[in-house]
Parts: C-alpha cells; sequence; structure tokens
C-alpha cells in the first residue's frame, strides 16, 4: 500500500485508466478536472477521493504529494511549471511539447525545487520492451550494428509530442536505451509522399561515435489501427530481435539467432503505464529515479529538437551541440527596430530597413535597400529581390519568391497549400507563388497560393488572385480578372482587354509606348529604360 497521495489531472481516457491504477494502488488522492459534470460523474467510481476543479487549489493541498497530468499537451507548460513552484512532483506520459530552452527551464526549475519531473517512459515499462532491452544489454545480440525502426501512424497519440521530424518521445527513448550511449549525429530528412493518402515521411538517422545507427523511417498515413503499425529490428553480429505492435495495441518481441529466447506473452498499454505509474510512486517515495532523472529527461529533449533542426537545415546535427542563437543584432548596414526578432541565419542586404515586431524566421534571402513595415512575418526559405517594400501587417510565407522592386500593400494576404487541413499537415509540400519585377499588390488582396504575378501588373486593393496574372495586366475583383493594363509608372494605359485584339499605345504620364495582343502587352525597346 502506497503512503503517496497522488492527483490525476484531466479525466478524458487516460486520466480515467491513471485514476483506476492508482486508486488499486492506494495511492489516489484527489481528482481534478475544469468540467464539474465530468468531474462528479468520475467521482462516484472512487469514493472518498477529494474532488476539485480549480487545479491551483489543488496545488496548495498540502495532502497531495504529486500530479499525473493527463490533459492535453499544449497546456502542459503553465501547470508543470505552476506544480514545481508548488512544490509537487509532475508526471506526464511524454515530455513538453516546448522548445528546448523552455524545456531547458522546466528540467532546472524541478532540480531547483527538488522535485520530480518524469516524461515519457510509458512504453519502456513494456514486459517485451523490457525482453527486448534486457536480451540487447546481455549480449544476446552479440555487438549492435543497426536499428531500425518503421512508424506508419494517422495520429500522433494523446500525450506524444507531434513532432515534424516524425520522431516522437516514445520512439526516441526506446531508440536511446538500445543504442544506450549519447547519439552524436542526428540526420533527419523528409522522403517525399509514398501515397495519395499518405502525408509527411521522414526518416531519422541516429549515430554514436564507435557504436551503432539507429534508423527511423515514420509516415503518417490513413487509419491504420488504433495507433498504427510499429516495428523496430534489432540486428548484431550474433542475432537479431523484432519488436512489433499489432492493432489492438498488443506489443510482441521475437528474437533469432544463436541466443534464441521464448518471446514474453503480449503487453498491453494498460501494464505498461501501471509499472510506469509504480516507477514513479517509487521514485516520489525514495527520491531517486533510476530510469528518467534530470540529465536523462533533457538528453531526451535534446535529441527531439536536434532532429527537428536537422529537418529544418537540412542537413546532419550535433545534439549535444548549443543551437546557434538568435541573431539579434543587425548585419552592418541594416537597420533593424529593437523588437525585430531574426530566428535562425538571415542573409539581409545592406539598406534594407525592418520595423517593429517583425520577425525573420531563416534561412532566407532578402536583398538590398528593401522595407519592411510593422509586424511583417517573413518565414523560413524565402527569398526576396531588392528594393521590395512591404507595408504593415503582411506574412510572407515559404513557397513566395518576390524579385526585385515589388510593392506588397498593407495586411494583403499570401498562401502556400491548397487545400490545408488542421488534422492533415502538409508541410514541405508548399506551392510556389512567384511575383515578378516591380508587381504592386494592393492592401486587403490575397493571393492564392501556385500562381505566378506578371512583372509591373497591379493587383487592386481587397482582390483574389486565382489565377496567373499576365505582365502590365491590372486585376481587381473577386476572383480577380483583368480590367485593363498598368504602366511601368504606375499609370493606367488606354488599353482594351479584348481577347482577339491587337494595339498599340502610350502612357500618358511618362511616355512609354506599348504593344498589346490580347492579354499579352510588351513595353517597345525604343522606351525600355536602362
Amino acid at each position: 500500500m502506497s503512503t503517496v497521495r497522488v492527483a490525476v489531472v484531466g479525466l478524458g481516457s487516460r486520466g480515467l485508466l491513471a485514476a483506476e491504477i492508482l486508486s488499486g494502488m492506494s495511492a489516489l488522492g484527489a481528482l481534478c478536472d475544469a468540467e464539474p459534470t465530468v468531474l462528479v460523474d468520475t467521482g462516484r467510481a472512487f469514493e472518498g477521493v477529494r474532488l476539485e476543479s480549480d487545479y491551483l487549489r489543488l496545488l496548495a493541498a498540502s495532502d497531495v504529494a504529486a500530479v499525473v497530468l493527463c490533459t492535453p499537451p499544449e497546456t502542459w507548460d503553465g501547470m508543470v511549471e505552476a506544480a514545481l513552484h508548488a512544490g509537487k512532483d509532475v508526471y506526464l506520459e511524454a515530455p513538453l511539447v516546448l522548445p528546448l530552452e523552455r524545456g531547458r527551464a522546466m528540467v532546472e526549475l524541478a532540480v531547483e525545487r527538488r522535485r520530480l519531473l518524469m516524461a515519457g517512459p510509458v512504453m519502456r515499462f513494456a514486459p517485451a520492451v523490457e525482453a527486448l532491452l534486457a536480451a540487447a544489454r546481455s549480449g544476446a545480440f552479440g555487438r549492435l550494428r543497426y536499428i531500425h525502426a518503421h512508424h506508419d501512424k494517422d495520429s500522433p497519440p494523446s500525450g506524444e509530442t507531434p513532432a515534424d521530424a516524425g520522431l516522437s518521445a516514445v520512439q526516441a527513448q526506446l531508440l536511446l536505451d538500445l543504442l544506450d550511449a549519447p547519439a552524436s549525429r542526428v540526420f533527419t530528412r523528409g522522403t517525399g509522399w509514398r501515397s495519395a493518402r499518405a502525408q509527411d515521411v521522414t526518416e531519422t538517422l541516429l549515430e554514436c561515435r564507435d557504436g551503432p545507427r539507429a534508423l527511423l523511417r515514420a509516415s503518417h498515413v490513413a487509419p491504420f489501427g488504433p495507433h498504427g503499425a510499429f516495428e523496430l529490428t534489432v540486428l548484431g553480429d550474433a542475432g537479431a530481435g523484432r519488436l512489433r505492435r499489432d492493432d489492438e495495441d498488443r506489443l510482441h518481441v521475437v528474437f533469432q539467432g544463436e541466443a534464441a529466447v521464448d518471446a514474453p506473452p503480449p503487453s498491453t498499454g494498460r501494464e505498461a503505464r501501471a509499472a510506469s505509474l509504480a516507477h514513479f510512486l517509487e521514485s516520489v517515495q525514495t527520491r531517486r529515479p533510476t530510469l528518467q532523472g534530470p540529465d536523462a529527461l533533457l538528453g531526451l529533449w535534446r535529441l527531439l529538437a536536434a532532429a527537428q533542426r536537422s529537418l529544418d537545415e537540412g542537413a546532419p546535427v550535433d545534439p549535444a551541440a548549443a543551437p546557434p542563437a538568435p541573431r539579434t543584432a543587425a548585419p552592418a548596414g541594416v537597420f533593424l527596430h529593437r523588437t525585430v526578432e531574426l530566428d535562425g541565419p538571415c542573409d539581409i542586404g545592406a539598406g534594407t530597413k525592418i520595423w517593429h515586431f517583425s520577425k525573420l524566421l531563416g534561412p532566407l534571402k532578402i536583398g538590398r535597400d528593401c522595407s519592411f513595415g510593422q509586424n511583417v512575418v517573413i518565414e523560413r526559405n524565402v527569398t526576396i529581390g531588392d528594393n521590395v517594400k512591404v507595408q504593415n501587417n503582411v506574412s510572407i510565407y515559404s513557397g513566395v519568391i518576390l524579385e526585385d522592386d515589388v510593392f506588397c500593400g498593407p495586411s494583403m494576404v499570401f498562401t502556400n497549400i491548397g487545400t490545408p487541413r488542421s488534422h492533415f499537415p502538409r508541410k514541405g509540400q508548399y506551392a510556389v507563388t512567384r511575383v515578378h519585377r516591380g508587381a504592386s499588390i494592393g492592401a486587403n488582396a490575397t493571393v492564392v497560393c501556385g500562381h505566378t504575378l506578371g512583372q509591373y501588373c497591379f493587383v487592386g486593393a481587397g482582390a483574389v488572385v486565382t489565377r496567373d496574372v499576365p505582365d502590365y495586366a491590372l486585376v481587381y475583383g473577386n476572383p480577380a480578372r483583368v480590367m485593363g493594363f498598368a504602366c511601368y509608372c504606375g499609370a493606367r494605359l488606354p488599353f482594351g482587354t479584348g481577347l482577339g485584339e491587337c494595339q498599340e499605345a502610350g502612357c500618358a504620364d511618362c511616355g512609354r509606348r506599348y504593344t498589346r495582343e490580347g492579354h499579352q502587352v510588351v513595353m517597345l525597346a525604343a522606351t525600355v529604360e536602362p
């Protein structure tokens, strides 16, 4: 019988399961949920257990030593920090969904407050995983050469970190345990779409100095089973082992080679979770976590961050190396307002000015003598030419290319995915939108991705561009249509818009002359500026 009293926070399916397990260990001290009806209904099954709808009031209770957070991962940041400050130990089923530096701050806070912060060890306690790890460490496979994991899943199970790199917390922890050494090199790359129903497919390669290599291939696919398919193969000099999860969330392990071992019976997620919670209770009592102390948790966090950084940068990363610090100082000849944030390498040309509260996510390239107004966001891999003017509240997404002398009016909108779905991400499949030299886009216009705006075209205020725009064309409306043509200087040309017409005319303001055939307008060579 446990003398520790633990509160379960969040009473969804996972919270209810955790409460049942802790109640069976005589360790359940309180239930907490912001929804009173859920709290009361669940409380009926646990007689004598404290019910609390206010999380901060729960943390003030002296008879609660620890909290098990089963709320959505996006809520964990503030909840973990509050619990550590209140002197409570914290159990999670996955690392916090936070940047590495914020995660490091949480680990340091736990050490400072002498509290336990355990995250992500559930799968580690499955009997099949225990058997596989024991065999690897006893030398049953000989010297490990290679570890290969393949994971198909429709969406990250609740509590897992939805890492873009495809390397989930559970898989990363398992690979680290098998490698039994810190990874010295991490390389993640996308491999494209496997089929019309598949989304992001990535490969993450982990290498240890003088040790084995581990490759994880992860793909998000149409529903395969409750949590998708997972298979891991360990290869060594003396034999091989295979771990597999079936459609019923049971883990099986099979050993082959000279050192054959009987496979343990299939295990369920409930068994692994019960063992994980039992380890947490023991650690709370002894104050000595045997599996996941601060260094191990930070190492796991560092690996996940390295996998994502490698995917972003397209190059191998050393997890132990500090990520490049965001550039806060302006390059020579560039003006950055003090509120501008640079995140990653930003190649910015001399004479460019960037104003209040703008954010640049490198790598990206910006030319000379550009101007960016307030609250402009420029994402990774964007290329912008010289003398580009971008007014307030414009976001320039990955896939957008702005050539020289482009003008973007205030609050105009670019997109980069034609069929966006929150539940079906298409990161890395961005459509290219190219805005040719001298084009002007009016205030509040929207440019739907995948289209080309011709040189010196003019998009009217509030227009919605759903097709390519010809050179010099004046377009407006929803959807935007060719309503006339504009000169190099911006004045309207005396042209019609009929597709079968041929005309020649000059600009009343600057004198440049043009010919038109349908929607194709060409400036006469004699009037082109040098």
